[in-house]
């Protein structure tokens, strides 16, 4: 082997090494599985890599690893129907730890959610009570707010005790660019339908919801009974629920996030597609049937409105 060889190799290797320390292989994994299960959710699933948002803070683009959205409906062909949001961030560190602790009280997951009710500010808010719904995976998941970030071993860490928290504050800022994008896109469209327009997309009457998710490729821990420093119980883990407000000069919003490992991920999809069968009985039964009222009462409200 020549030198220029040699030194040609030991660029690709190198290069190499560095793909698989980012998290473009995890993306691209966990992009290609959903793609292959969507059959088992819906054919009609939209799904891409890089998802733009605004990020208000530094008031540039930034991309999202991965969204996908899921269609849910029912076997009637007039019930409401239901979008399914996964918004998706990925993270491959095989030497840092992600360790959560238990908290000390009980705490009530919070899962994004917007309709035509929302937009036109009326109330009662019909939609909530699909996310209400006993049965949902993240109303039965263990659920913390505290957690920190451990480099075990350097040769395999990005060297940053930081990228779960940077992992979340993407979540929240993708997830609050869906919900305004969600308002001020209907509010201008029921703006410029006409009423018989409206009537004729059913009123837009369907609700998003969003599922802001973190893959990652490491150790998970969580931790219980410490008592400064005794009695510590840490056990790995593979699925939590991590509540995070998270508060800035532009931003206030709180929101439940699903942290799961790679590994556990082909598990944690059957709990969505159970989550699904769960919305497309609650579209048949008085729920949506609720819904679906509350929207056309908006609705006439709204047009009788502009029409003074």
């Amino acid at each position: 082997m020549s030198q220029n060889e040699f030194a040609h190799k030991t660029e690709i290797d190198h290069l190499k090494e560095l793909i698989l320390k980012s998290g473009f292989p995890l993306e691209i994994e966990i992009a290609s599985y959903l793609a292959e299960q969507s059959s088992l959710m819906d054919p009609y699933y939209g799904i891409s890599t890089s998802a733009h948002y605004l990020d208000k803070d530094k008031g540039v683009g930034r991309e999202l690893d991965i969204k996908m959205t899921i269609p849910i409906s029912s076997e009637k062909t007039t019930s409401p129907m239901i979008f399914l949001n996964l918004l998706i961030e990925c993270k491959s560190i095989l030497g840092n730890a992600w360790v959560f602790f238990k908290s000390p009280h009980e705490l009530e997951p919070k899962c994004e959610s917007r309709s035509i009710l929302d937009v036109l500010q009326w109330t009662p808010k019909e939609h909530l009570y699909f996310i209400r719904l006993e049965g949902l995976h993240f109303r039965k998941l263990p659920m913390t707010n505290i957690y920190d970030e451990f480099i075990l071993n350097k040769e395999q860490s990005n060297k940053l005790d930081t990228n779960l928290f940077e992992a979340v504050t993407v979540l929240a800022k993708a997830t609050n660019y869906e919900v305004e994008t969600f308002n001020s896109d209907h509010k201008k469209m029921v703006d410029e339908l006409t009423v018989q327009e409206w009537k004729e997309y059913g009123y837009l009457s369907y609700v998003e919801v969003f599922y802001p998710i973190i893959v990652f490729d490491g150790k998970m821990y969580t931790v219980e009974k410490t008592q400064k420093g005794k009695n510590m119980t840490l056990n790995p883990t593979d699925h939590i629920g991590l509540l995070h407000n998270y508060i800035s000069g532009n931003y206030n919003i709180e929101l439940s996030i699903d942290v799961v490992h790679r590994e556990a991920f082909e598990r944690f999809t059957k709990t969505i597609i159970e989550d699904i069968e769960i919305w497309k009985k609650a579209l048949d039964g008085d729920v949506g049937a609720k819904f679906g009222r509350e929207v056309a009462k908006a609705a006439k409200w709204y047009s009788s409105k502009r029409k003074k």
